[in-house]
């Protein structure tokens, strides 16, 4: 695995775990339960999370900086 040849050693001697989300709902849900167990959680997500469900479940504002700036990068592409 990638993380151990950059740490030699791996996720779960580094007391970390990955969870797979299914769906854009899963992701704030698994996030307030861990955080509920006082367990450390950071999440890796997609734009659709980002743009959607992120704002709708108050992980992210619409008009946060990344968000914004990602936004614009995206309309010059188009």
């Amino acid at each position: 695995m990638l993380y151990e040849l950059v740490h030699g050693k791996s996720l779960s001697k580094d007391k970390i775990a990955l969870i797979n989300q299914t769906s854009l709902s899963n992701t704030g849900k698994s996030c307030k339960i861990l955080r509920a167990m006082d367990i450390p959680v950071k999440a890796i997500v997609d734009l659709d999370f980002a743009f959607v469900a992120g704002p709708k479940s108050g992980f992210l504002s619409k008009k946060h900086p990344s968000i914004v700036a990602c936004k614009k990068i995206l309309q010059r592409l188009a």
